[in-house]
């Protein structure tokens, strides 16, 4: 990571359990202690936020809440470095979950929270174990895709008429409402 990145909110969780590994839980926890004695600024409580999501101490539920009610970024950065299941289904469901809460986040930002949301996808990406964030999004606006294909098919209602999304080639999205094989 680039000094850049490191300083706005980004973080290496391969590194980091290579470190706590070497380090042992014990050593880590007289470390994680004395991190506000060695860092300048609030770093050391950004740094314990990231260990707590990494090290699994930290429940999604209420970090989500605290999220939402403090608008509070290092903790958004910290939402994707909570641990996943190795079960693919279940970590696909948990992903896309955190994935879509980023981008809701993102979309209600302010100019200086869209680089915190950024930076949460990159260490949701990297936790998960995409080579980039690219990836991640890619496979994660697939599955809303796939969730939003009812709509454009549409549905009956009970006199007979079929209402469905249309997108046209300009991107130009619009309810079409059809009744006997007619658009109306």
């Amino acid at each position: 990571l680039s000094p850049e990145e490191l300083r706005d909110g980004a973080f290496d969780i391969h590194w980091f359990f290579e470190a706590y590994e070497k380090l042992g839980e014990e050593n880590f926890k007289l470390l994680y202690d004395a991190a506000k004695y060695s860092s300048s600024g609030t770093a050391h409580g950004r740094a314990r936020k990231y260990a707590d999501a990494a090290l699994g101490n930290t429940r999604y539920e209420a970090l989500v809440q605290e999220i939402r009610e403090k608008r509070n970024k290092d903790l958004l950065m910290s939402l994707g470095l909570l641990p996943l299941p190795q079960d693919r289904a279940e970590k696909d469901k948990i992903l896309f979950e955190r994935y879509r809460f980023i981008q809701e986040f993102k979309k209600e930002s302010r100019a200086s929270e869209g680089r915190a949301a950024e930076l949460a996808l990159r260490n949701l990406s990297a936790n998960a174990g995409f080579s980039d964030v690219t990836r991640l999004v890619l496979r994660m606006e697939a599955h809303l895709a796939g969730e939003s294909r009812a709509l454009f098919e549409g549905d009956v209602l009970e006199d007979g008429t079929k209402i469905r999304l249309f997108v046209d080639e300009d991107g130009k999205s619009s309810i079409v409402c059809e009744k006997g094989g007619k658009t109306l």
